[in-house]
């Protein structure tokens, strides 16, 4: 899978609505929106490692 930056900018936001719906199912862990909103968009725009090529 070759990296792109609109991959990248898919994962981003798609984190930010993962980490928004998260805490909708669990309420015992709140950080507040800018709090939930960075960790959201840190997760989502983390670069896939490349696995070594083994045939």
């Amino acid at each position: 899978m070759t990296w792109t930056l609109w991959g990248l900018a898919v994962q981003t936001v798609a984190g930010f609505f993962g980490a928004h719906a998260a805490v909708g199912a669990a309420h015992e862990h709140r950080f507040g929106f800018i709090g939930h909103s960075v960790t959201g968009l840190v997760g989502g725009a983390q670069v896939p490692r490349r696995e070594p090529f083994s045939p």
